[in-house]
């Protein structure tokens, strides 16, 4: 009986929590942009990842994070976040995605995190400010096979708690490697704007 109160009352207050972290996040002045997170990545299929040394030590080093802010007119998470002020850090995901290395990187298995792998991501972030609000990306998967990227969209706060994860996916395109994959993060941010628009 007891058990049965406690899942009861879980269920009632649950809706209450995400009520609150919602409004946490659109009620901010500001949020921080980090970037994106590969530290939990893999690389889906052999023929469309071929050079595993290259995709971490380049790739996923910096090139792909490089040009979501390089190229910040177009990957504007202002624009996708309807106007919120943002405050950049192009390189406090670097120290992180510098650590990926090439063992295991690329599989040809399914492969998805859960909402407690991207906790886990987020414990790990340093130098957060109490009382402000963060995003970043952490990515999931580039699938050649089935030609997705799947994102988690993803902000917390300064003491490291996930307020709000949602998982996009999104399709790649364009030309050369480091533009076809990084479409799938604007598409994922383009469709998020939807997301964005309904939270509370």
């Amino acid at each position: 009986m007891k058990n049965l109160i406690k899942i009861t009352l879980a269920l009632f207050l649950f809706p209450s929590f995400a009520l609150m972290a919602q409004n946490e996040i659109k009620s901010a002045p500001q949020i921080h942009w980090l970037g994106l997170d590969f530290t939990k990545a893999k690389m889906i299929g052999n023929e469309g990842f071929n050079d595993p040394e290259i995709i971490a030590n380049q790739f996923i080093a910096y090139g792909w994070n490089d040009l979501v802010f390089d190229e910040y007119d177009k990957y504007n998470v202002k624009d996708f976040l309807r106007g919120k002020k943002i405050e950049k850090h192009a390189e406090y995901m670097d120290q992180y995605n510098s650590t990926v290395t090439a063992d295991g990187l690329v599989i040809t298995d399914d492969y998805q995190l859960t909402e407690q792998d991207v906790k886990d991501a987020v414990e790990k972030y340093q130098n957060l400010e109490a009382g402000e609000i963060y995003m970043s990306m952490i990515i999931e998967s580039f699938n050649k096979p089935k030609e997705e990227g799947s994102i988690w969209i993803t902000f917390f706060n300064g003491n490291n708690e996930v307020l709000y994860t949602k998982k996009m996916i999104a399709e790649p395109g364009g030309f050369g490697f480091r533009n076809y994959w990084a479409r799938s993060v604007y598409n994922a941010l383009k469709d998020f704007e939807k997301v964005y628009k309904k939270m509370k």
